[in-house]
């Protein structure tokens, strides 16, 4: 099995379990990794299931972009106080939606489960910035980001040496 694979190999258990959200793989994580804390893929969220179940809301590519911004947003916020802030703002982009209770409803499915994403609650413990089921999904994600913060070349670099 997966866990005598792991435990017998390296004497240790995961500390994380990322999945995506099928419903038989997370239970069994719950079962055979009890202790290690779960997380879902954002790229399954943001790339993959926002993109198909919501798009469609939207007349205007620009007023999805804007919607996909805020639960990106949502996604990074590191202070649980201002979760509620990032979800009003989502829900404020949500109403250029054709159907803004279908849009709203979909993101309300993924906040059942907002410890295993939000940033906020991921930050808890060390994953290493990985927040994908693929490494390079999540290196390139964290490199991205660490560019985008950076105002000059060495800025960049800088930013680059602080990621890794």
């Amino acid at each position: 099995t997966l866990r005598s694979n792991i435990y017998d190999a390296y004497n240790c258990l995961p500390e994380v379990f990322m999945s995506d959200r099928d419903q038989a793989l997370r239970n069994a994580a719950d079962i055979v990794f009890p202790r290690s804390n779960k997380m879902l893929c954002v790229w399954h969220l943001l790339e993959q299931n926002l993109k198909t179940n919501c798009h469609k809301l939207f007349e205007n590519g620009n007023d999805y972009e804007l919607f996909k911004k805020e639960v990106e947003a949502l996604r990074f916020t590191s202070d649980e106080e201002k979760i509620y802030e990032s979800l009003n703002a989502v829900k404020k982009a949500a109403e250029k939606a054709r159907d803004y209770e279908k849009a709203i409803s979909y993101i309300q499915t993924w906040m059942k489960d907002s410890e295993k994403w939000i940033l906020a609650y991921t930050k808890r413990y060390c994953h290493m910035g990985i927040s994908t089921t693929g490494r390079a999904e999540s290196s390139h994600s964290a490199f991205k980001r660490a560019i985008e913060m950076a105002t000059d070349l060495e800025g960049v670099f800088r930013q680059i040496d602080q990621t890794m």
